[in-house]
């Protein structure tokens, strides 16, 4: 079952615990986007996720911010959204910059698919 998060909420609990609420958070996003895409291939377990982010020092990141655009791109087509469209190399530009933006992004789409 995925739920709505609230994104101001996740960004200041991620600011107060000096971002391992965002780790958490990476885990959620990547576990929640795969279950609204019925993906169990393209990505490991959101927890794996973030244990390869930390381990490759955020190499892993920039992979991992293009395969939730393609994977929620997927999810958004199969729950017939509109005005669906493939984020990755948005994702991928963002996460270079500054990744809290992209998971304020990618948890919106999240919040409209889900139920």
């Amino acid at each position: 079952m995925v739920q709505k998060r609230d994104v101001v909420k996740c960004v200041i609990f991620s600011l107060i615990t000096l971002g391992i609420y965002g780790l958490y958070w990476v885990a959620k996003i990547t576990d929640d986007s795969k279950i609204l895409a019925k993906d169990d291939s393209s990505l490991p377990s959101g927890g794996m996720v973030v244990l390869l982010t930390i381990v490759t020092c955020g190499i892993y990141g920039f992979y991992w911010a293009y395969k939730i655009g393609q994977i929620q791109y997927k999810a958004a087509k199969d729950h017939k959204i509109e005005d669906a469209k493939d984020n990755s190399v948005m994702y991928l530009i963002i996460e270079i910059v500054f990744s809290i933006i992209n998971l304020i992004l990618m948890q919106n789409e999240i919040n409209k698919m889900a139920k």
